[in-house]
């Protein structure tokens, strides 16, 4: 199968986007990224946890994993931007069961985001950061800047 694109001389991206593998938030985030923030040539991560990764690591590893994706998409794509957004009941964290409450849930991963922020305008001031956390209630996913 051939596929075209109007890409041929084109080796910019707007932006990288590291999200999470869980597949319930893939089509939001992809519609959520596109539409609402505008980014339709972007690069993407996609690491369990998110930015977890970044601010709470499991392993040194896991923190390199993500910082090497992020500058490679700076170095070989010149992106302006990067956007981390972490969800709710991610396993990655312990799922929805190892926090009291939505709430906690919530602050926790708030706290993570803004922390991976801080790490990477350390390490990337050049490009803007932004956090977004989404959100499951029944079948609706809602993603919100934080």
């Amino acid at each position: 199968m051939l596929y075209s694109f109007l890409y041929e001389n084109v080796h910019q991206a707007q932006a990288i986007a590291l999200f999470c593998m869980d597949f319930r938030f893939k089509d939001a985030t992809l519609e959520y990224l596109k539409h609402d923030l505008g980014l339709a040539d972007l690069d993407i991560a996609v690491l369990a946890g998110a930015a977890k990764n970044i601010a709470d690591p499991t392993s040194p590893s896991d923190f390199e994993t993500a910082m090497k994706q992020i500058q490679l998409s700076v170095k070989l794509h010149h992106i302006k931007k990067i956007v981390i957004i972490d969800h709710a009941d991610c396993g990655a964290y312990g799922g929805a069961m190892a926090f009291a409450n939505s709430e906690r849930e919530r602050e926790a991963h708030v706290v993570n985001l803004r922390k991976s922020r801080e790490i990477l305008r350390e390490k990337f001031s050049s490009q803007e950061v932004e956090l977004i956390y989404a959100d499951l209630k029944g079948n609706e996913i809602r993603l919100e800047r934080v």
